[in-house]
């Protein structure tokens, strides 16, 4: 695999973590992780996060 694609690949992987936590922060959707609940601020951080890593990703395979 090549960089650019590996590049490519990682930075949709990234675009759709953040697009799932998105729709968890939106609809609310509750999460437990051995019987403790994950709060929502969590996945704002996540959407951030992955989208930051998508950009980046997305600027190095230029």
């Amino acid at each position: 695999m090549s960089t650019k694609s590996y590049l490519l690949f990682t930075s949709v992987i990234f675009f759709l973590i953040a697009v799932g936590h998105a729709f968890r922060a939106i609809y609310g959707w509750g999460v437990a992780v051995n019987g403790i609940v994950i709060p929502l601020s969590v996945s704002w951080i996540g959407v951030i996060l992955g989208l930051v890593l998508a950009y980046h990703g997305i600027k190095l395979r230029r």
